[in-house]
Formats: structure tokens, sequence, C-alpha cells
């Protein structure tokens, strides 16, 4: 899927539930998967990660994206 129109239609309130109440959304974080069950798989993993490992995932994301 198309990472920008993902994210335009999450800012539009298109996205998830979650999403939708807590506009407006910020793209922290993404990786290239080489096919969508990968990433969904991945999706999953991230989802079940605390919070804390969240935010220190997207610190290292910010980092190194620059």
């Amino acid at each position: 899927m198309d990472l920008g129109r993902r994210v335009e239609a999450h800012q539009a309130g298109r996205g998830s539930r979650y999403t939708r109440s807590h506009l407006p959304v910020e793209l922290a974080y993404y990786e290239v998967c080489t096919d969508q069950s990968l990433a969904m798989q991945r999706e999953g993993e991230i989802k079940k990660m605390s919070h804390t490992a969240k935010d220190q995932l997207a610190r290292e994301f910010k980092e190194y994206d620059g």
C-alpha cells in the first residue's frame, strides 16, 4: 500500500477507530517489507510491544532517518 495515501486516510478520519479519535496523526516509524503477509505480521509484533519499546523504536528511526 502507498504509505502516503494511508497517512492521508488516517488524517481524514478514514483510518482505524483509534486514529479517528486521536487526530492529527504523525508517522513516527515505517519498515519496508517484501510482501503484505510479512508486513501484517510485523505490524502485529509492533502492536504487542510496550509503549516504551515503541517510543524507543520511533526515536531510533528518527535518528537514523534524519
